[in-house]
């Protein structure tokens, strides 16, 4: 079986690309280790995840840079390397409805 679940923050706004005549959004997810290092502090996972289609849409929409998400998805390899496959994207932090309207994206 091969599930992913993450809960992390978003390293950079995404952006809508096309891949494979699809629309696709490539993203880092910031994943904080349950555990603290030497130094007293937690380290952070940087995850490359991809979003497709509809659930890409959305995610440009109502996400930006540091908005804290729960993602389910998959491990997936190819020629481009390994990354997460997010087939459910859960909103934990994100735009308020005002905040989307007001930039034009509403």
């Amino acid at each position: 079986m091969n599930n992913v679940v993450l809960v992390g923050h978003l390293a950079q706004d995404l952006e809508i690309n096309e891949q494979e005549n699809k629309k696709c959004v490539e993203l880092l997810l910031e994943v904080n280790r349950p555990f603290k290092n030497a130094e007293g502090t937690y380290d952070i996972d940087i995850i490359p995840c991809r979003l497709w289609e509809g659930i890409a849409i959305n995610a440009t929409i109502c996400c930006k840079k540091g908005d804290t998400v729960g993602i389910k998805g998959r491990i997936q390899s190819d020629e481009k390397g390994t990354y997460v496959v997010i087939e459910r994207l859960s909103f934990l932090s994100t735009k308020k409805p005002s905040e989307v309207k007001e930039n034009g994206r509403n």
